[in-house]
């Protein structure tokens, strides 16, 4: 019976180890896929609301009338909303086309 030495056992180890880990490697890297793209009017949409918003002036710094000035906010609030239904209805009868 031929005796195996300690450098024929590593070879063999690291033979027996090299192969499952490069497949795992590249299969790990081929069921890579890219990130789903956002549909184009959801980003119009998105961008849009973002504007309203950043045109709304701040809160006074003197806090001197709570109760106008959140009134005034709900109005904006509200007159957003009703902008932001008619755009809606626009954009669904345009994606619906």
């Amino acid at each position: 019976m031929p005796y195996s030495t300690c450098s024929d056992f590593d070879s063999s180890a690291s033979s027996k180890t090299s192969g499952p880990d490069s497949l795992s490697r590249s299969s790990s890297n081929s069921m890579a896929s890219p990130a789903p793209a956002e549909h184009p009017i959801s980003v119009d949409y998105y961008k849009w609301g973002h504007r309203i918003f950043a045109a709304l002036p701040k809160m006074p710094l003197d806090h001197f009338d709570f109760s106008v000035d959140h009134s005034t906010r709900k109005a904006r609030q509200k007159a957003y909303e009703a902008e932001a239904e008619v755009a809606m209805e626009g954009v669904l009868a345009e994606y619906q086309q």
